[in-house]
């Protein structure tokens, strides 16, 4: 089983992490097209980590 934090992340931490999920992986015209097709493949708490993998990997290449 997948393990995250404890802690409930914010409403707003949740959402920009999905923006820039959707801007980096999905970068199609409609994203609730996108957002269907990954409540289609990935569960809630994978959806969460592979966000926040991606969101690791933007600060580095932006070398933050």
């Amino acid at each position: 089983m997948t393990r995250i934090s404890r802690f409930k992340m914010r409403s707003e931490v949740y959402d920009k992490l999905f923006n820039l999920l959707f801007e980096v992986i999905g970068n199609r015209n409609d994203k609730d097209e996108f957002n269907k097709v990954m409540i289609d493949i990935l569960s809630p708490v994978e959806r969460i980590m592979i966000a926040k993998r991606i969101v690791i990997m933007y600060l580095i290449i932006k070398e933050i």
